[in-house]
This record gives C-alpha cells, sequence and structure tokens, in this order.
C-alpha cells in the first residue's frame, strides 16, 4: 500500500490505537486504514453536482488493503485498495469506535459554507473532538 503520504504523527498515533478497528478490520490493516482515514466534509454546491449536494454531504476514504470494514454497507473501493464512501452511517461505524459520531464532529468543526470543502484526517478530529477519551485509551489499549 502507498501511505508514505500522510503525517508522521498519523503514523505514529496509528500505531498506538490500531487495535481499536480489530473488530471492523483484519489486524493488518488497521493501521493504514486509521492512519489514512479522511473525512470530508462538504458544503452546498462544492462537489459539482448540485443535485445531490443537499444536506450534511460528507465523503470518507480511507487505505484498508482491499478489506471491507464489518458494519459498512455502502462503500466503493478504489484503486491502491482505498475505500470510499458517502455515507453518514458507515463513517460513524469508524466514529464510535473511539466514542464519537459525526453529529460530534460537525458540533466541533461547524457545518461548511456554501463550496466550502473541509478535510479531516481522523486522527486529528480524536484529538480535538474528544482529547478526553485520547489520553485515556492508551491505559485502556495497553
Amino acid at each position: 500500500m502507498q501511505t508514505g503520504w500522510r503525517k508522521r504523527e498519523n503514523w505514529e498515533w496509528a500505531k498506538e490505537w490500531a487495535s481499536l478497528l480489530h473488530d471492523l478490520l483484519p489486524e493488518e490493516a488497521c493501521e493504514a486504514a486509521l492512519a489514512t482515514c479522511r473525512i470530508t466534509l462538504q458544503g452546498p454546491k462544492s462537489v459539482g453536482e448540485e443535485n445531490k449536494n443537499w444536506g450534511r454531504w460528507i465523503r470518507m476514504r480511507m487505505q484498508t488493503g482491499g478489506n471491507i470494514p464489518r458494519g459498512i454497507q455502502t462503500v466503493q473501493r478504489g484503486n491502491r485498495n482505498w475505500i470510499s464512501t458517502d455515507s453518514h452511517a458507515a463513517t460513524n461505524v469508524i466514529l464510535e469506535c473511539f466514542g464519537l459520531t459525526l453529529d460530534d464532529v460537525f458540533n466541533h468543526y461547524g457545518e461548511p459554507e456554501e463550496g466550502q470543502v473541509i478535510p479531516l484526517d481522523l486522527c486529528t478530529v480524536i484529538q480535538a473532538v474528544a482529547p478526553d477519551f485520547a489520553a485515556t485509551a492508551a491505559t485502556a489499549v495497553a
């Protein structure tokens, strides 16, 4: 898998927290999935098709080695073993591993304005939205 383009901090964090995804993915895919997971919040008229771009539009992408996480039904497989989804339910499956929901993310970052795109690495989201969880989960995982 080509994963070196993500921030080093994401990889360090993923090594520590990858086990939190073990219920969803094979163990060998968890670290890359966590380090590469990106949730993009998109405002109206930001995805090119106005008729599709209403309400809270999101996209989540991650590199999983071709594996689809358990509990996620609406997924497109991409090249280089990527998966992509526009499903709120699928994004919540991943976020719930860290005690979060998509509503928590929107509450923290706000609603994107017309034409605005807010790309967020999952590692950054967890550290920003759930700092207490991030600080205490290390001892729970160890």
